[in-house]
């Protein structure tokens, strides 16, 4: 405890955590939902339906890396043209219209929502749309009481102020269980 002299009770602390400002991911697929341990419960969720069963789709056709990728853009929501051997522009994908999913995974929705729909939603709106899923709702509620309501569940990570990705790395970190005294 060397720079902890002059605190009492410094003996009883078994860790930290050390959250800094650094970006959280500089991939388009990171996002607050991935990032904070909600994105395979609400997949999860959404291959319970009984859609999804019946169509025997598991949680892989609601992600945009894996079956639920629209094939066109191979889920990332928009074609890279390229104008020169340099240089290229995005373009919105035609076949998805930047939703980055299949049309399958797309007809299955939970309450009302696709999957789509449910990462455009803010971190307030999720609050209350998951409110009966503990697991998911948790770590959301943390953010809101945050201040980080208005983020969307899947917007790229990379879009994230510094002060906004250390305040998500404070969530994740606050949402997970520890053992002993932090």
């Amino acid at each position: 405890y060397g720079n902890a002299d002059g605190i009492e009770g410094v003996e009883r602390i078994d860790g930290f955590s050390v959250i800094s400002q650094e970006p959280i991911g500089r991939s388009s697929s990171s996002t607050p939902a991935s990032y904070i341990g909600i994105w395979d419960k609400i997949r999860e969720l959404f291959a319970r339906q009984p859609e999804a069963v019946s169509r025997n789709m598991a949680a892989g056709y609601f992600s945009f890396h894996s079956k639920g990728a629209c094939p066109a853009c191979g889920g990332s929501g928009y074609e890279k043209i390229f104008l020169t051997s340099d240089f290229s522009v995005d373009k919105q994908c035609p076949t998805c219209h930047g939703k980055r999913f299949s049309e399958e995974s797309l007809i299955v929705d939970y309450k009302g929502k696709t999957i789509t729909d449910v990462l455009a939603m803010s971190v307030s709106d999720a609050t209350v749309f998951f409110s009966d899923q503990r697991g998911i709702v948790k770590p959301l509620h943390i953010l809101e009481q945050m201040g980080m309501g208005y983020i969307t569940l899947g917007q790229p990570t990379s879009s994230l102020s510094g002060g906004e990705a250390q305040r998500v790395k404070l969530a994740k970190e606050l949402g997970q269980k520890h053992s002993g005294n932090i």
